[in-house]
């Protein structure tokens, strides 16, 4: 059974739903879930949020973030705090980084995970590899970790 059904099903067990502000995975996370048949009972959908327009429109991330702090904790946070706002998801997660070939700081990777009712809980990433690498790494990461935390 592939990573995303253990996770689809760990969720459905327990009656959970989830979604994802992307930004550097540009949609990867939830063409990943939306390959499993019935991932609809558990997966919400997925805002790419690439774009520092879509960042401050949809997720009301702060201007002050944009341009320079657009990879950091805070731009992490306040991007699952809006998704929070706007999804009923039992988790949220946001992804922001730098997935490559070229930037400031390649493979530095920010994520935040929100249950409903508690406060977000960040990461920071550092992964190495070609951009397509870097992606299904995070990809990975992300759902290692919300299947254990069923």
């Amino acid at each position: 059974m592939s990573l995303e059904h253990e996770l689809l099903d760990s969720f459905k067990q327990k009656q959970w739903t989830l979604s994802f502000a992307e930004s550097c995975t540009g949609g990867d996370l939830a063409a990943r879930l939306t390959k499993v048949p019935d991932a609809s009972k558990v997966f919400l959908g997925s805002i790419v949020a690439y774009s520092e327009q879509l960042k401050k429109g949809f997720l009301a991330v702060s201007p002050e973030l944009i341009p320079d702090k657009v990879v950091s904790e805070q731009m992490a946070q306040e991007m699952v705090k809006g998704l929070s706002c706007l999804l009923d998801a039992t988790v949220c997660v946001s992804v922001t980084g730098w997935a490559g070939p070229a930037g400031p700081e390649v493979g530095n990777i920010w994520i935040a995970y929100q249950k409903k009712g508690e406060s977000p809980k960040t990461e920071n990433l550092h992964l190495q590899g070609d951009r397509g690498q870097m992606i299904q790494q995070i990809g990975d990461h992300i759902f290692t970790y919300l299947k254990n935390l069923v």
